[in-house]
C-alpha cells in the first residue's frame, strides 16, 4: 500500500478524528474506509448500495413491525372490553335465573294452596 498526504483543516480533521473514534478505527482506517467505500467513477460501491437497501428493508420491517404493535393493543383492549362484557352477561343470566326460581318457588307455594283439579272437579258436583 502507497502512503500520500491529505491536508485538511483544522475543523475538518477533528470531526474525521471523532468519526474515527465512534466507529473505533483509527483515523487512517476512517478515512481508506470512507474512500474505498466509494466506486472509482465517484458513486457509491455495490457494498455501499447493498447496505442502503437493507438498511431501507430493516425501516420497512421497523414500520410494519410498528403498525402489528399498535394492532395488537387496539385488538387486546377490544378483548378485555369484550371480558369485562361477558361477566356482565354472565351476572345478569345468574340475576335472571335467581328470579325465575324465586317465582317459580313462589308459584309453587301459591298452586299447592289451592285445591287441586280433581278436588275443584268434585266440588262442582256436589
Amino acid at each position: 500500500m502507497e502512503q500520500i498526504t491529505l491536508r485538511v483543516s483544522a475543523d475538518r480533521k477533528e470531526s474525521l478524528q471523532g468519526e474515527a473514534d465512534e466507529a473505533g478505527r483509527t483515523l487512517s482506517e476512517h478515512i481508506r474506509e470512507h474512500y474505498l467505500s466509494r466506486s472509482e467513477d465517484g458513486g457509491e460501491s455495490e457494498r455501499v448500495a447493498e447496505l442502503r437497501s437493507r438498511v431501507e428493508e430493516q425501516r420497512e420491517r421497523i414500520d410494519d413491525l410498528r403498525d402489528d404493535r399498535e394492532e395488537k393493543i387496539r385488538l387486546e383492549a377490544r378483548v378485555e372490553q369484550l371480558e369485562q362484557d361477558l361477566d356482565r352477561v354472565r351476572e345478569e343470566r345468574d340475576e335472571a335465573r335467581a328470579r325465575a326460581n324465586e317465582a317459580t318457588g313462589k308459584l309453587k307455594v301459591h298452586h299447592s294452596e289451592k285445591p287441586g283439579l280433581v278436588e275443584r272437579a268434585a266440588g262442582w258436583l256436589r
